[in-house]
């Protein structure tokens, strides 16, 4: 029988993005996650997916407001609160909104990874995995606005394609 991997639906648990060293610090960000339902997933998908066809096919060039609009949906929807997060002007992070408004990119993008790839496997789902199998995990350049920051590299999609 199968079982379709990941938390269950509507299980709240504690996520630390690993952006900006955050998961290095004494108190790191925290970010508490209600995992979506398998529906509500697909929903969000197709709704991020439907802004993207629709800015494509206005011809609107992208902009950051415009690429952030894509995740504003997974946050608000499955985002319970933030604890150990202060803006740049000393406001408190606490809740989806605020995140939204005041927090990092990176921060949110990591956070938004988390929510759309089913929180991470259960404890029960968890395999020790023997020795590394030769990939290497993504390293997250903060950007600063100016192309140099985009760091270039084989995506999967071309790696395939080779």
């Amino acid at each position: 029988m199968r079982k379709v991997p990941g938390k269950p639906g509507g299980k709240t648990w504690t996520f630390v993005p690993k952006a900006y060293g955050n998961d290095q610090e004494p108190e790191p960000v925290t970010i508490t996650i209600q995992t979506p339902t398998e529906g509500a997933r697909r929903e969000m998908y197709f709704a991020i997916d439907a802004e993207a066809s629709r800015l494509a096919a206005g011809g609107t060039a992208p902009t950051h407001a415009r690429a952030m609009a894509g995740l504003t949906i997974p946050v608000l929807t499955c985002v319970a609160g933030v604890a150990n997060y202060t803006g740049a002007g000393g406001e408190a992070i606490t809740t989806a909104a605020d995140l939204l408004e005041h927090g990092e990119d990176l921060i949110i993008a990591e956070t938004v990874n988390a929510i759309m790839g089913r929180g991470g496997l259960g404890e029960d789902e968890k395999k020790s995995s023997g020795s590394p199998s030769g990939s290497t995990s993504a390293v997250i350049t903060p950007f600063d606005g100016t192309a140099g920051t985009v760091v270039s590299g084989a995506s999967p999609a071309s790696e395939a394609a080779a």
